[in-house]
């Protein structure tokens, strides 16, 4: 069915050419294209070449009447949705009356027709046309919407793989050459030299150091936005195991007069199993965010169990600190990728703006939270939590 653009059509369809003059010069008053048929053969050819939003069809034609024209009509899906109204002598009460409905006819107009009866019948369903053209436009328009988003989605997914790809990639052919200039710095730095040569090698040696741990960070990252970082299952000893990953950011408060305070409550289990490594990671970002800015008072490591759920512990590490502190309407920005608080900061200190977004995405592993509270000059807390599985002693000594 070809559709007609411009104004909707409507087609009447009866034997008596005074009838279709009438009705034609009624409807003028319509913003619609109206076209006259004398018989159901004439219709039938019609409806091939327009999309018709109405059919006025008389019921009692010589040859084919209006039932048998409707039924040839509906039995044709492309005119499921077009309205067939039968235009009749016959008595409302009459049984033929359920006929046209069973032949696919929505309603009856009965002569003698009232001019302003057709013209509200013939308007109401040329609204219900145009409401439903609008919706299906508007529908079109959402699939077409949606198929342009579903397309840019892959495309962003696919540039999104092969940047965590190039990252991945770039990051382990740097760590190459780079642990060998570390390497023969620490050679170097050990030999007995004169100390104007010396202090260069050590500068090298810093920066090196410097530079790998950024590397590391944008590997790290790189991996746990491809999902590509699977947590080990390994039991430890969260005790003695703290003391070692402070005492480096205790040497480097404690230049500022800064103290770090260890505090791990009785109810925290002594063996817990996970990725150690991973928590060690975290702590490591935050112990060393508080020191590098904090530069007065203290520093607190508090850990806690929260509660035991099905041999499951709620362990919640928090790092508080008595530092510079941070705006409230920069902390939701704290832990989106490469972002810092401010360009000034970052000037002065440094940092990629991927320690944070690291620590998230490693607590999320872990099925923990993290978050943080802080007013400015006055410090921060940073607390995350994680569902790490207990280890009874005793039933390891007992296997």
């Amino acid at each position: 069915m070809q559709e007609n653009i411009g104004k909707p059509n409507l087609l009447i369809v009866d034997d008596n050419e005074k009838n279709l003059y009438s009705f034609k010069r009624t409807l003028r008053e319509l913003d619609i294209n109206i076209d006259t048929v004398l018989s159901g053969e004439e219709a039938l050819h019609s409806i091939i070449n327009k999309e018709y939003f109405m059919i006025l069809l008389d019921v009692q034609m010589p040859g084919m009447d209006g039932y048998e024209t409707a039924k040839i009509i509906k039995s044709d899906k492309a005119f499921i949705d077009t309205a067939i109204v039968f235009i009749t002598a016959i008595n409302k009460n009459d049984d033929n009356v359920d006929k046209g409905y069973d032949s696919g006819g929505v309603d009856y107009l009965f002569k003698p027709i009232s001019p302003n009866l057709l013209i509200n019948k013939v308007s109401v369903f040329l609204k219900l046309y145009l409401q439903k053209k609008e919706l299906l436009e508007k529908s079109n328009e959402l699939l077409k919407t949606n198929e342009h988003l579903s397309i840019a989605k892959s495309k962003a997914e696919a540039a999104n793989i092969a940047k965590t790809e190039f990252l991945a990639n770039i990051t382990h052919e740097l760590r190459t050459p780079l642990n060998a200039i570390i390497g023969f710095s620490d050679v170097l730095m050990k030999m007995e030299l004169e100390k104007n040569i010396k202090e260069p090698i050590w500068f090298i040696e810093n920066a090196g150091h410097n530079l790998l741990k950024l590397i590391n960070d944008i590997l790290d990252y790189s991996k746990v936005s491809s999902n590509g970082l699977i947590l080990e299952h390994t039991p430890f000893e969260i005790r003695p195991e703290l003391l070692p990953i402070i005492h480096p950011h205790k040497l480097e408060s404690e230049k500022t007069g800064v103290q770090i305070n260890l505090e791990i409550k009785d109810n925290v289990p002594d063996i817990l199993q996970g990725d150690f490594h991973r928590i060690k990671q975290i702590l490591n970002n935050l112990l060393s965010n508080a020191v590098k800015f904090t530069h007065e008072g203290q520093i607190k490591l508090l850990v806690e169990n929260l509660g035991n759920e099905n041999n499951i512990s709620h362990i919640k590490i928090s790092i508080s600190d008595s530092g510079i502190g941070i705006p409230k309407d920069k902390q939701d920005e704290l832990f989106s990728s490469f972002t810092q608080v401010d360009a000034s900061i970052t000037r002065k200190y440094g940092g990629t703006g991927l320690g944070l977004p690291i620590c998230k995405k490693l607590v999320k592993l872990f099925n923990g939270e993290i978050g943080v509270s802080s007013e400015e000059s006055k410090g921060s807390l940073f607390w995350f939590t994680l569902k790490l599985e207990k280890i009874d002693l005793d039933s390891i000594f007992n296997e």
